[in-house]
């Protein structure tokens, strides 16, 4: 599977699981060797800064993955630029799919 196709299964899945999730930003190119993933999740505690969990690759995932829960107030912090992303993330996300959207 493509990282594009991980990352599209990862997000039906969380949106299914996640009741307070609202939307999930993509920090992550095609063929990359990890996966970058924000979630704007209503249930998030908030933290003020971007703390993402690392799954390393195993079986079923052949890239690191890396996803930050974040609040909706915090998301639009980061998004003004109070809030910085960890180094070596994109400035931008390069995809953000809300819920109900297709990845």
């Amino acid at each position: 599977m493509t990282t594009t196709g991980i990352i599209a299964q990862m997000i039906r899945e969380h949106f299914d699981i996640e009741s307070g999730l609202k939307k999930i930003a993509v920090f992550s190119e095609e063929n990359e060797q990890e996966i970058r993933l924000i979630e704007v999740n209503e249930d998030a505690l908030p933290t003020g800064q971007v703390e993402p969990f690392v799954f390393t690759p195993g079986e079923g995932l052949p890239v690191s993955v890396y996803i930050a829960d974040v609040t909706p107030d915090e998301w639009e912090a980061i998004c003004e630029g109070k809030i910085f992303l960890p180094e070596g993330w994109p400035r931008e996300p390069l995809q953000v799919v809300g819920k109900g959207q297709k990845a």
